[in-house]
């Protein structure tokens, strides 16, 4: 479903995750939400309580399915102001589940006023036969499956020249960028070869002019790849604002002025781009923020093929341009795909992985798969790839020796294609540091990494997260500190700052980081679970329960949130509750992989050291990826003296 639908006196925009009533915006967090798109997807159908805990939190996702369903249903029905009693959009089936019972109707804009500005003869679009979709002839099916439900759009026949022609104008950004890059280079911003001060630029999500809510990932692909690209430009003289904080500004309504101040840029891009059946025009302008001035501003026209030939020509002249500060042995070839049919699937990928929920990684592998199979050298799909595999161990109880094989040779393939590509040894230091424990060749990679791409925060984050684990707090601390002047909207790179404060021993500051975390995204789960350790380190039991619980909630029954609240009760005395935590955890481990480390965490909190360290031995045989905070985690500390934790910490290659 995409789009927006109106009932009653609310609306639901799906593409901007936004529920409205009148038109003010109404706050709902994300599984309530989950569950309000899938009622009024099944409007006026019997939706039961089992297709909504596999659609919220997949099937084999650990939680307590009656307590969380009927939590999120409480929610939802507090956002509508509806009562169960005599209900006019949810109505509650006893024993079955739930049915959407309010008529439903879309609301279509186009935005005609702002798109008649576009209008204007130009070329048509000669599109060749082999770039139509890309998957046909019965290949890869898996992923042509996946492009048909893309963004759970029902995409209709008549829309599949509109996905082509979306195809070729994405990898049109090439030929825009570099030609951005070329005027940067002439002289309205500093020239590489000059000692003027460097600048920041934040780029602005383009906006889809298309008039087809389904292809709003090619326009936040085509920002995510052109801000990826101007990182490589000229890292000493340009310093670019990650995608996660510039997205926050999409649909803006803010000030030029205020999004500058906000984001430390001293530059906005912004752009659209609008195509029908014969044409792409992709529109671009340049403001300074100090005096919110129009400095540049170009449309540019694009058809058939010719943006492939258009992307190498520029590239060398952009090369040329910054010679005088890089060697060319310094330079960071950024080589996209040279296969249409590629190219999409990976843009549906990095949609997928952004999203970063368990269902929405696992669909971002089928897409990153199928862009490696139309064009087996694509690095920067590789990398996608490895960086997926990586992070289901982390946050979806993945079992870590099946995704460890995986990630590495994702990781390999995409060095050995490209080793001077940022994303690719940024994706092999993170499997380096969570699945291979050789923080050594980690830090080497990240640093290789941020060298290609300083402007590339997941480097900066990941390197940081390798300096807390190793001991070196202080110096990660100023790394995440880098992140975060990059990235400053993000609720990872917040809540990592305050967890690296709080493994530095900085309580308070990492309080103020984590609330700075909250105020961009409340429901981050992630910021739960740090917040309610600084809360137990402080002695506030109750507070850090109530952390652990939202935690588990917002992560959709992850059970490092569960052993932790395990740990609290076994501490505050409540050992009988704590034990039934440690038996609904070996249980669920019966039938799927539940980290050995979680279980060994409430036996520490219960005083059984030699539980705590049998199952942190089986941890080590599971490739369990939590045994990386034995070395800063305090809630470890009680076990520090004993000689089995010292030789499981030298086995792991954590300490000499």
């Amino acid at each position: 479903m995409a789009g927006t639908l109106q009932f009653g006196d609310f609306e639901l925009d799906v593409t901007a995750y936004e529920l409205r009533r009148l038109g003010r915006p109404v706050r709902v967090e994300r599984i309530p939400m989950e569950l309000l798109i899938l009622l009024l997807e099944r409007r006026g159908d019997l939706v039961s309580r089992e297709e909504i805990v596999e659609r919220l939190w997949g099937k084999e996702t650990f939680v307590d399915a009656e307590t969380g369903v009927n939590t999120a249903i409480r929610k939802v029905r507090q956002a509508l102001k509806d009562s169960t009693a005599r209900p006019v959009f949810i109505q509650t089936i006893t024993g079955k589940g739930y049915r959407f019972l309010a008529p439903a109707r879309s609301k279509v804009s186009l935005n005609q006023d702002r798109a008649s500005l576009e209008e204007g003869p130009i070329q048509p679009l000669i599109i060749p036969s082999t770039a139509s979709i890309f998957v046909k002839n019965g290949a890869n099916e898996t992923a042509s499956k996946l492009v048909a439900n893309a963004t759970g759009a029902e995409i209709a026949p008549k829309h599949s020249s509109s996905r082509r022609n979306g195809t070729i104008w994405a990898i049109s950004a090439a030929g825009l960028l570099l030609m951005l890059a070329m005027y940067l280079s002439r002289g309205s911003l500093p020239s590489s070869h000059s000692a003027g001060p460097a600048v920041t630029i934040a780029l602005l999500p383009f906006e889809n002019l298309t008039g087809h809510a389904d292809q709003e990932y090619f326009a936040d692909g085509l920002t995510e790849e052109t801000i990826a690209v101007l990182g490589n430009l000229n890292p000493k003289r340009i310093t670019v604002i990650a995608r996660t904080s510039t997205m926050a500004y999409k649909r803006r309504t803010k000030a030029v002025g205020q999004i500058g101040q906000e984001l430390g840029a001293d530059y906005l891009l912004e752009g659209s781009v609008r195509r029908d059946e014969s044409r792409v025009r992709v529109t671009v302008q340049l403001i300074r923020v100090r005096d919110q001035s129009r400095i540049w501003s170009e449309s540019f026209d694009r058809f058939g093929s010719a943006v492939i030939q258009i992307q190498d020509e520029l590239g060398n002249a952009i090369a040329r341009q910054i010679q005088g500060k890089l060697s060319p042995g310094e330079m960071a070839p950024r080589q996209q795909t040279r296969i249409l049919e590629a190219y999409d699937p990976y843009l549906l990928g990095r949609h997928f992985w952004n999203q970063l929920r368990p269902n929405s990684i696992r669909q971002s592998i089928e897409y990153f798969q199928a862009a490696v199979a139309k064009d087996p050298s694509y690095a920067l799909a590789f990398a996608g790839l490895a960086d997926a595999y990586t992070i289901l161990p982390i946050t979806s109880d993945a079992a870590p020796r099946e995704m460890w094989p995986l990630a590495r040779k994702a990781a390999l393939e995409a060095v050995r294609l490209n080793g001077s590509l940022s994303e690719a040894q940024s994706a092999a230091g993170g499997v380096d540091f969570w699945l291979e424990w050789n923080w050594d060749r980690a830090a080497q990679r990240l640093r290789r990494a941020i060298q290609l791409n300083a402007s590339n925060a997941t480097a900066h984050s990941r390197y940081a997260q390798v300096l807390s684990n190793s001991g070196r707090p202080n110096e990660a601390v100023e790394e995440i500190g880098i992140a975060r002047k990059l990235d400053p909207l993000s609720p990872i790179t917040n809540t990592l700052t305050g967890q690296f404060l709080f493994y530095a021993g900085r309580y308070d500051e990492a309080r103020d980081a984590l609330q700075k975390g909250f105020a961009i995204d409340p429901d981050f789960w992630v910021a739960h679970l740090t917040m309610g350790q600084i809360h137990e380190r402080g002695g506030r039991s109750a507070a850090a329960i109530e952390e652990f619980d939202k935690a588990y909630e917002f992560s959709g029954g992850n059970t490092l949130a569960l052993a932790l609240k395990g740990y609290v009760l076994a501490r505050s005395g409540k050992h009988s509750d704590a034990q039934r935590i440690v038996s609904d955890l070996i249980q669920t481990g019966q039938s799927r992989f539940v980290p050995p480390s979680n279980v060994a965490l409430v036996y520490a909190g219960l005083g059984n050291r030699e539980s705590a360290l049998e199952w942190l031995d089986k941890a080590y045989e599971a490739r369990d990826v939590h045994l990386v905070f034995l070395t800063v985690d305090p809630m470890w500390n009680d076990l520090r003296s004993q000689p089995r934790f010292k030789e499981l910490l030298r086995r792991c290659r954590f300490v000499p």
